[in-house]
């Protein structure tokens, strides 16, 4: 006589828990993939960050000095006091500018004449 039919604890079960067991190893080494790939991302995000402070700093320790001007006693003197003069004239050559008087053909040949040294 032959009895067909599943056994309990028989070789079908042997290979159930053979397959939940490499599920369950496929898992937990995807979890640990993942982990790593955070903290290999944290590490390089710190990185790039310590970077950029070394580089700010190596860019301070390199900047050239501002360029500066001294006036004189005189100079502070004669930039405070008005110039009525001076006012006048640039509210003038505004004006012209304004009304389109001052870019004229004959203004600007003057002007050329006058920086070629003519």
């Amino acid at each position: 006589m032959e009895v067909r039919g599943r056994q309990p604890g028989g070789a079908d079960e042997a290979q159930q828990r053979y397959r939940e067991a490499q599920l369950e190893l496929a898992r937990a080494n995807r979890e640990h993939v993942r982990r790593a790939r955070e903290v290999l991302q944290s590490l390089s995000t710190r990185r790039l960050e310590r970077r950029r402070l070394e580089s700010r700093a190596a860019a301070e320790e390199i900047r050239e000095p501002q360029d500066q001007i001294e006036l004189s006693t005189a100079a502070r003197a004669a930039a405070s006091r008005p110039d009525e003069g001076r006012d006048a004239r640039v509210r003038e050559l505004a004006g012209a500018h304004a009304e389109g008087r001052l870019n004229t053909p004959d203004r600007v040949e003057r002007a050329a004449q006058r920086l070629l040294g003519g």
